[in-house]
């Protein structure tokens, strides 16, 4: 134990001695120990700045999911906080601005609005002294002014001094980004508001200029006009002289020529936009093509694309009833009669192509041609849709029985197809062949998914004329299921139930039909008579 004293007491005197300023290490060991110091002192302003910026991006973080939640004034309150720990971030500044934008926007009154406005300017006011270069925070600087512009005038309607102008903002956000398609849209509705005609319709040429495809939305605009389509034009043929989507440009000057009815300067729009770019030349860029010849009377430059358009097309038969239609447009069908004989020749078609060219007899009245097509297309292949064809060519030659006969083979062939039914169903009512049409009134409504309150009307007059009330009684029953607000059901209905007998049915059905139609007195009579009538019963 002694020996172990003496021990420590020889460390704790050496350790002292090494301590000692005279002594040889005490230098060495000061030095180490100032390193160390400086070392976490210089950690430390290093480590300050960072942890600044985390905290910052947990608050930012934090703005955004309650942006997309919409909670507006806790993302406000959160980059504001995010702004404290970085103030020199002008995004964080311009995104604080966009939220009490909208925060204003959402405002119950205009000097509410206003002040949310006035903040938002701040934001970005601060954020384009941060980033002088930055044309989103310009832009909104440039909306904002532009918004509290017309708040004010709305809060002071009296005042002439106006205390704000867009315009050097505006000017200034398209400086920094020339080609700021929005920001030029904004502009031009700014200056219309404004009546500043004359730059507007020079910010609308830029516009056409550097983004043809802005003609689309311009002339869907509140002041689309005569002198803005003049300006939108000279945009879009600047666009094409400095080769700016020149395709594009040529499509929309395209559509403005056809609204001008130009169709000669639309044919050549459309034709240099199919040589620029060859992928648009499909079977539909054919087939509008010849209906813009065909508008401009070029008969002979309009087969030529239809039938460049056929030959591309998948759909030989869909795109020749499209040219039917096209050629019934205009008027022209017995082009069409001479334009089918040369598709003929070219393409092998289907039954169904040749009734096209029945349909188009059919239209220009000639009725025996019509049918001595459809019939010879009959000949080898009959189908349900050339016996319909048929049938309406006897409809308007008033030959009722050819057309019972076609229409019914028409049903015999496509059973399940319910309009076939239903003209089969009106010729045989026609011609008081009622066993029959009521035959085919069943089946109507048995392969309906939905069959109409008027079939049930329909089978409901058939069972009264043959007596059965109750059959007459079941189906207006049915008819007021689809359609409970009809009077007249509940009035036939009514009428039903006094031939069984049953008068306080009969009542019951007359009051709901005064109810429906008061102002009907027919109703409000024969309800009149059956109260009484029961009532002495």
């Amino acid at each position: 134990m002694h020996s172990v004293g003496i021990k420590q007491d020889v460390d704790l005197n050496s350790s002292a001695s090494l301590l000692a300023p005279n002594s040889p290490n005490y230098w060495y060991v000061a030095r180490r120990y100032a390193v160390c110091v400086l070392i976490v002192f210089l950690s430390a302003m290093a480590a300050y700045p960072l942890g600044r910026k985390l905290v910052s991006q947990i608050h930012h973080l934090r703005a955004k999911k309650f942006i997309q939640q919409g909670y507006n004034g806790l993302a406000s309150h959160a980059l504001q906080k995010a702004a404290f720990y970085q103030p020199k971030d002008y995004h964080i500044q311009r995104e604080w601005g966009d939220v009490n934008h909208q925060i204003g926007k959402l405002s119950p009154t205009a000097k509410s609005a206003y002040t949310s406005a006035e903040k938002a300017k701040k934001r970005y006011q601060e954020a384009l002294r941060l980033n002088p270069l930055d044309a989103q925070s310009a832009y909104g600087l440039a909306r904002q002014e532009d918004w509290l512009e017309q708040l004010f005038t709305e809060i002071n309607p009296r005042e002439h001094t106006k205390p704000h102008d867009a315009l050097p903002y505006y000017e200034m956000a398209i400086r920094l980004r020339p080609n700021g398609i929005l920001y030029h849209y904004a502009l031009a509705r700014y200056l219309h508001r404004k009546n500043n005609v004359t730059e507007m319709l020079r910010i609308v040429g830029v516009l056409a200029r550097i983004y043809p495809l802005a003609y689309y939305h311009l002339k869907k605009e509140y002041f689309w006009s005569a002198p803005v389509k003049v300006a939108c034009r000279q945009g879009l043929q600047e666009a094409i002289k400095d080769n700016i989507s020149p395709a594009a440009a040529h499509m929309a000057l395209v559509d403005l020529m056809v609204g001008e009815k130009d169709w000669t300067g639309a044919i050549a729009h459309y034709q240099n936009a199919l040589e620029i770019q060859p992928r648009r030349q499909t079977d539909g860029a054919y087939f509008y093509l010849g209906g813009l010849f065909l508008k401009s009377g070029d008969m002979q430059a309009a087969k030529a694309n239809f039938l460049k358009s056929l030959a591309l097309s998948r759909t030989k038969e869909k795109r020749l009833e499209s040219l039917y239609r096209v050629f019934k447009k205009e008027s022209v069908l017995n082009e069409f009669n001479e334009f089918y004989q040369e598709v003929q020749q070219r393409f092998a078609l289907s039954v169904q192509a040749g009734i096209f060219l029945g349909r188009s007899y059919i239209d220009l009245k000639q009725y025996d041609q019509a049918r001595r097509i459809i019939e010879e297309l009959n000949t080898d292949e009959p189908t349900a849709e050339a016996y319909y064809w048929l049938a309406r060519i006897a409809k308007n030659q008033a030959d009722w029985d050819q057309m019972e006969f076609a229409i019914q083979r028409a049903t015999v062939l496509e059973p399940d197809n319910n309009h076939y039914r239903q003209i089969f169903f009106r010729v045989l009512k026609r011609m008081n062949k009622f066993e029959s049409a009521e035959t085919q009134l069943d089946f109507i409504i048995n392969y309906s998914d939905k069959p109409s309150a008027e079939l049930y009307s329909e089978k409901a007059l058939f069972r009264w004329k043959q007596k059965d009330y109750e059959g007459a009684l079941e189906a207006w029953q049915s008819a007021i299921g689809v359609k409970p607000d009809r009077a007249a059901f509940h009035a036939q209905a009514a009428e039903a139930y006094l031939m069984l007998g049953n008068w306080s049915r009969a009542g019951a059905f007359y009051q709901k039909a005064t109810i429906l139609d008061p102002k009907n007195k027919r109703y409000a009579k024969r309800y009149r008579e059956i109260i009484g009538n029961d009532a002495e019963s």
